[in-house]
């Protein structure tokens, strides 16, 4: 699983979506507000130093309605049926861009 190469979980965060967030994401988030397991850098040959920073959404933590949303949105973007776009989800983790993001908030869980 790609995610579980770049991710350090250690860094939970909510990550709060800008204006190109919400015009894309925001009736799947319509609190702008996404949970997240981490973030990380992913290779990215169009960004002048060659990383994309993304942010590691918490798949699980999604309600059934949007994960279908999520699923609907990527497979109208891609033109790739919702069930490959889910099976790719549940391989390699659901990213959220940085374009999308204008801040974070790491969450400090306690220690057991």
């Amino acid at each position: 699983m790609l995610m579980d190469k770049v991710v350090d979980y250690k860094n939970k965060c909510v990550a709060y979506l800008n204006s190109d967030g919400v015009y894309v994401w925001g009736e799947v988030f319509p609190n702008y507000k996404v949970q997240c397991l981490g973030y990380s850098y992913l290779p990215n040959t169009d960004k002048f130093n060659g990383k994309e920073f993304v942010f590691w959404v918490d798949f699980k933590a999604l309600t059934p309605e949007q994960k279908h949303q999520v699923m609907q949105i990527l497979s109208d973007k891609s033109g790739v049926a919702q069930i490959d776009v889910h099976r790719n989800i549940l391989k390699n983790g659901l990213s959220l861009r940085e374009k999308y993001v204008f801040a974070y908030d790491t969450i400090k869980e306690d220690a057991p």
